[in-house]
C-alpha cells in the first residue's frame, strides 16, 4: 500500500475519534471570540487569523463550524505518518508517531475544540513532510535531449519533483502565517537551509523560486486583505481593531497592541517568566504529555542522529526544534506560576510537539527489529493507543462539556432588560460574546469590554453600532491620561433603576474614586453598580435564591477540569459567595445565606476542595454564630432542617480548611467547633423535647 493510501487511513481513523470527542459548545480562552468572528466574519484579536476564520465561517453555513479543529487533528496525523514513513520507510514508525500525539491530552484537547491551534499543526505538519519528501527524493540530470528540446521551447518550463515541492512549501507557508504566526519560526529557518540547497540542485532554481515567491505573497497578502474587507462591509461591534486602511492593518498583522513578539499586551505589570523556567516549562510538558515511553524514543533518535547524521530531514527537524524552544523561550512574557497562564503558553508548545512526535517514530524504528517495522510492530502501537483511551475515553470527551455557555446565560440571566455590562478578561468577555451573537441569548444587553475601552477605535465602532443606548464621556477609557475614568462613564449611563449598569470583574487597578459614589449590590456572576446611597436592604426585599443553576450539573459531570474550566467554576462559586454575604449581611437573611453557603461548600468540596479559599472563614463564623442565636432563642420552634444544613456546612469548612490551610483559618478552626458543639447540643435537647411533648 502506498504511503497515500495509508496516510488517508490515518486521517480517517483519527479524524473519526476526534469528531466523537469534540465539543459542540464552546470552550475557554479564544474560543468564544473566535466562533464569534466566523458567524459575523469579523476581525478576531490580533493578528486576525484570517484563514482560521474564512475555513471556520465555511463550515459556519452548514453548522459545522466544530468539525474545523478535528479534521485538522486528523489532517495532522496524517501528515506526520506520511513525513515518518518518508524518513523510516516503516509503517510502525509511522504509527508511533500518531501515538505520541494521540496520547496527548493538550493535541487531545485542542483537536477537540474551536481554537486556532488545531489548524496550525496540520499546516506546520505539512511544512514537516514536505521537507522530509524534499530531502527523500532525487532529480535525475538533466540530459544532452534535455537540454535541446529547453532550447526549441524556450518558452516551456518544465517542473520537476523538487520544482513541485518547493511550489507547495511556498501554499503552505502562505497559509501557515495567514492563520498563526508562530508558524513562521518554523518556515525562516527551514528556508535559510532549504533554499540555498536547492539553487545548488535545483533543475530552474530562480524560476521556480520567483514563481514560489509571487505565488505566497498573493496567497499571504490575500488572506490578510480580506482584514480589511470584512471592517468595511461587516458592521459589527466585536470585532477588534482598526483595519479600515493600511497602516491600521499593518498595526493589526504585526500584533503593534500587544508586542510583536509579546503572548499578553506588553504593558501588562505581572513580573514575566524567564527563559530557563520557560525551558523547565517545556521539559515539563513533553514529560506529561508525550509520557516517559515516546521521551525516551526521541533521546533514542537524537543519540542515532548524533553518532550518523544521515537524515538530512531529521536534522533540519531538530535544528528547527531547537530554534523554536530557545526563541520561543526567550520572548514569551508570560509568568508561569498559575495553571492558567501555564496552559496559555503549553499551547504554543504543541508546534515543537510535532518534531518530537517524529522523533520519536524515528527511535522506535532505531530499537526495533526489521520485522517489527512492518504489520507485526503497527499493530503492538495500535493496541496500546486503543488500551488508553478506552481507559480514558470519559476524561477526554468534551462532547457534552457546554460549561462556558451555560456560565454566560448564568451571568445574563439576572440581568435588567436593555441594561449594559462591562467586562474583563478572556473568559466572561468571549464566553458572552458566543451566546449572544452564535446562540442568540439576552442580545439586548450592551456588553462592553474594558480591556478594549482603552482603545481609540473601540468607542467610535460602540457608538456607530449601539447609538444612544450608551453614552461615552470621552475617546477612551484610560482614567489620568486624557481619557474618561469609572465615575465618568457610570455618572453618563446611571440614569434610573430601569436599566441596570453591571460590572464582572472590576476597573483598572488605579481607577478608585467611583467607590467614593457607588457600590456593588450582588445579583449573580455580575454585580450591579448602584448610589452608594442606595438602600440596599429595600433593593434585596425582593431578593430570593433559587437554588441550583443548570451550570452545576455540568459541573458535577466534569471528569477532568482543564484551566479555563476552574476558571469558570471558581468564578461562579465566589458569585455565590457574594450573593449570600449580601443577604446576609444587607437583608439580614441568615436563612438564605447559610442555605447559600452550605451549598458553596458542599458543592464546591466535591468539585474542587481548595474552593474554601474563596469563602471568607470570618463571614462563616458570623453568619452561624447568628443562626445559633435564633435557634437558642425560638427554643422548641427551632428550624430543625436549617439547624441540620449548617451543621453540615461546618463539617465541610473544618473538613477542608484542616486538610488545606490549618495554619491559615487556625482561630476560625477552633471557633467553628465551638459553634458545632453548640449547634449538635441544640439539636439534642430540641429532639429531646419534641420527644416529650409526644403524648
Amino acid at each position: 500500500m502506498s504511503i497515500k493510501w495509508e496516510a488517508t487511513a490515518v486521517a480517517l481513523a483519527s479524524t473519526a475519534v476526534f469528531v466523537n470527542l469534540a465539543s459542540r459548545s464552546v470552550s475557554g480562552g479564544d474560543s468564544g471570540e473566535l466562533l464569534a468572528a466566523c458567524r459575523e466574519f469579523g476581525v478576531a484579536h490580533p493578528p486576525g487569523y484570517p484563514l482560521w476564520i474564512s475555513a471556520c465561517w465555511a463550515l459556519d453555513r452548514f453548522d459545522f463550524s466544530w468539525l474545523l479543529s478535528p479534521l485538522c487533528g486528523g489532517g495532522t496525523c496524517a501528515a506526520l505518518y506520511a513525513a515518518t514513513k518518508t524518513i523510516t520507510h516503516s509503517q510502525a514508525a509511522g504509527l508511533a508517531t500518531v501515538a505520541s500525539l494521540m496520547c496527548s491530552q493538550a493535541f487531545i484537547l485542542y483537536s477537540c475544540t474551536a481554537e486556532v491551534f488545531s489548524l496550525n499543526n496540520f499546516l506546520c505538519a505539512m511544512l514537516l513532510f514536505l521537507a522530509a519528501h524534499y530531502f527523500g527524493i532525487t532529480d535525475p540530470p538533466p540530459t544532452t535531449e534535455g537540454k535541446k528540446s529547453e532550447k526549441k521551447d524556450s518558452t516551456t518550463v518544465q517542473l520537476s519533483a523538487k520544482d513541485k515541492l518547493i511550489l507547495w512549501c511556498a501554499v503552505f507557508s502562505a497559509l501557515a502565517l495567514g492563520n498563526q504566526q508562530t508558524s513562521v519560526l518554523f518556515i525562516v529557518p527551514a528556508a535559510l537551509v532549504i533554499i540555498p540547497h536547492y539553487l545548488y540542485t535545483g533543475l530552474n532554481g530562480m524560476a521556480t523560486l520567483v514563481m514560489s515567491g509571487t505565488v505566497f505573497m498573493v496567497l499571504f497578502c490575500g488572506l490578510y486583505l480580506l482584514l480589511m474587507v470584512s471592517s468595511h462591509f461587516v458592521k459589527t461591534p466585536n470585532s477588534w481593531g482598526s483595519t479600515f486602511d493600511m497602516q491600521g492593518l499593518l498595526v493589526h498583522v504585526l500584533r503593534s497592541e500587544y508586542g510583536t513578539f509579546s503572548l499578553a499586551n506588553s504593558k501588562a505589570t505581572y513580573a514575566k517568566a524567564d527563559a530557563l523556567q520557560s525551558l523547565n516549562s517545556w521539559a515539563y510538558f513533553c514529560m506529561y504529555q508525550q509520557g516517559s515511553i515516546f521521551c525516551v524514543l526521541s533521546a533514542i533518535a537524537c543519540v542515532r542522529l548524533l553518532f550518523s547524521g544521515r537524515s538530512k530531514a531529521l536534522l533540519l527537524m531538530c535544528y528547527l526544534l531547537v530554534f523554536y524552544v530557545g526563541f520561543f523561550a526567550y520572548f514569551g512574557n508570560l509568568p508561569l506560576d498559575t495553571d492558567l497562564f501555564q496552559s496559555v503558553q503549553e499551547r504554543f508548545w504543541l508546534q515543537p510537539m510535532l518534531i518530537l512526535a517524529v522523533l520519536s517514530g524515528y527511535g522506535f524504528s532505531t530499537i526495533t527489529p526489521s520485522i517489527f517495522r512492518g504489520l507485526p510492530g503497527a499493530t503492538v502501537v495500535v493496541a496500546y493507543v486503543s488500551r488508553i483511551y478506552v481507559n480514558n475515553w470519559t476524561l477526554m470527551d468534551q462532547s457534552r462539556n457546554v460549561l462556558v455557555e451555560q456560565f454566560a446565560t448564568e451571568m445574563l440571566r439576572p440581568l435588567k432588560q436593555n441594561s449594559i455590562l462591562l467586562t474583563k478578561g478572556d473568559v466572561l468577555t468571549n464566553s458572552l460574546r458566543y451566546v449572544q451573537v452564535v446562540k442568540k441569548v439576552r442580545t439586548d444587553v450592551v456588553a462592553i469590554d474594558l480591556e478594549l475601552l482603552r482603545s481609540a477605535w473601540y468607542v467610535p465602532r460602540l457608538k456607530a453600532h449601539y447609538g444612544d443606548k450608551v453614552t461615552f464621556p470621552g475617546r477612551s477609557y484610560n482614567p489620568g491620561k486624557n481619557g474618561f475614568s469609572a465615575k465618568s462613564f457610570i455618572d453618563s449611563n446611571i440614569k434610573d433603576n430601569k436599566r441596570g449598569l453591571y460590572i464582572a470583574y472590576d476597573f483598572a487597578a488605579g481607577d478608585k474614586k467611583w467607590r467614593e459614589h457607588y457600590q456593588l449590590m450582588a445579583t449573580g456572576i455580575a454585580d450591579q453598580i448602584v448610589p452608594i446611597k442606595a438602600n440596599l436592604s429595600h433593593l434585596l426585599k425582593n431578593e430570593k435564591w433559587e437554588g441550583a443553576a443548570p451550570i452545576e450539573a455540568t459541573i458535577s459531570n466534569i471528569t477532568r477540569f482543564e484551566p479555563w474550566d476552574e476558571v469558570v467554576i471558581n468564578d461562579y462559586w465566589a458569585s455565590l459567595y457574594r450573593r449570600s454575604s449580601h443577604l446576609f449581611e444587607f437583608k439580614k437573611d441568615s436563612v438564605q445565606a447559610a442555605e447559600i453557603l452550605e451549598h458553596i461548600l458542599s458543592s464546591g468540596s466535591a468539585t474542587a476542595k481548595p474552593l474554601i479559599q474563596v469563602v471568607s472563614s470570618r463571614l462563616l463564623v458570623t453568619c452561624f454564630a447568628t443562626i445559633i442565636t435564633d435557634i437558642q432563642a425560638k427554643g422548641g420552634k427551632s428550624n430543625v432542617g436549617l439547624a441540620t444544613r449548617t451543621v453540615g456546612a461546618m463539617n465541610v469548612f473544618l473538613a477542608v480548611a484542616k486538610e488545606y490551610f490549618p495554619d491559615r483559618y487556625e482561630q476560625d478552626i477552633i471557633a467553628m467547633e465551638s459553634q458545632r458543639n453548640i449547634m449538635l447540643k441544640e439539636m439534642k435537647l430540641d429532639k429531646e423535647s419534641q420527644t416529650e411533648a409526644t403524648p
